[in-house]
């Protein structure tokens, strides 16, 4: 079969009354409606964009302002952590796409993935954990597959336990409310339980199932409270993408400083405006446990170095 009778065979089983593949203009129009609808969300997406904004021209800067001032060869620490600082932005945009679309709680699981990178990375960054250890390997010590599961997972723990567990120094009613968070992400995460909510007219007969997307608030502030939330934990970790002797420039630290504000601002208004604890128990953790400025700069040393802060001027 060539190419040609490949495609043609497709669209011909596809096609109703002479228009090809004509009953996904049905889904397309509903995902295209569920757009409109949650980019009415000015708010949001003002933030959204400008974060975007903000890491596209850090990336531009890093290679035109920063690489040239380096000479020696960096600790391979910097590289990884620049890469996993790129990946969490495409995760994020990638969830901001699929939600924009009429699937916000299934973006929702791509969110609990970079929450918890963050945390990890945070970790590393402060001297609690360790990149190799999180990647399943220990120097000098010859790889195995078993091993190398359980030095991950130990890791993670240990470095969870200060984020956000027994050994982070949270208050109580914090701890509670992320533990109430990340409930909720296992939930759609495990199982698709809070999708799959949304069938329950179908399993009890009183309704059609629903596959196409119609528009919810309740589902679409789902999603962007907890995108703000991730986000503001991302943006957090851009400084140290700086070196000590190699700064981005003065410009950029001060969107970042604007951007970090908006941020905070954006993510208290749960509690503030609609009395969700949630919003200050985010707080906290940001502030407690990703406690970077504009001026922070990558450990010279890490896992021994606390990142490093730029010398205060006149």
């Amino acid at each position: 079969m060539t190419p040609e009778d490949f495609v043609a065979r497709l669209r011909r089983i596809a096609t109703e009354n002479g228009v090809p593949f004509a009953r996904l203009h049905d889904l397309e129009e509903a995902e295209s409606n569920f757009r409109l609808e949650i980019e009415k969300y000015r708010g949001y997406a003002a933030l959204s964009d400008a974060a975007k904004c903000l890491f596209l021209e850090m990336i531009e800067r890093i290679n035109l302002e920063i690489r040239p001032k380096i000479k020696d060869p960096l600790p391979w620490q910097h590289a990884m952590l620049l890469e996993k600082i790129a990946n969490n932005f495409q995760c994020l945009r990638a969830a901001e796409l699929a939600a924009q679309h009429g699937y916000p709680l299934k973006a929702y699981t791509l969110l609990r993935n970079v929450s918890d990178d963050c945390m990890l990375i945070s970790g590393v960054l402060q001297g609690i954990g360790d990149f190799e250890r999180l990647d399943g390997v220990e120097a000098g010590v010859d790889f195995d597959a078993h091993a190398a599961k359980k030095l991950r997972k130990d890791e993670e723990f240990k470095i969870r336990r200060w984020v956000d567990g027994k050994d982070s120094g949270l208050t109580p009613e914090t701890k509670a409310e992320l533990k109430r968070l990340d409930d909720l992400y296992d939930q759609e995460t495990h199982g698709s339980k809070l999708s799959r909510a949304l069938n329950d007219p179908w399993l009890k007969g009183k309704g059609p199932l629903q596959v196409t997307p119609a528009f919810s608030e309740d589902r679409a502030s789902i999603f962007m409270n907890r995108f703000i939330e991730v986000g503001w934990m991302a943006h957090r970790l851009l400084p140290l993408a700086q070196l000590s002797f190699a700064r981005l420039a003065v410009d950029w630290r001060e969107k970042w400083r604007v951007l970090d504000e908006a941020f905070e601002e954006a993510t208290m208004a749960l509690t503030k405006k609609l009395g969700k604890q949630v919003g200050a128990a985010v707080c906290e953790l940001v502030h407690t446990k990703f406690p970077f400025t504009e001026s922070t700069a990558f450990p010279n040393d890490i896992g021994a170095t606390k990142p490093t802060a730029e010398p205060e001027t006149g």
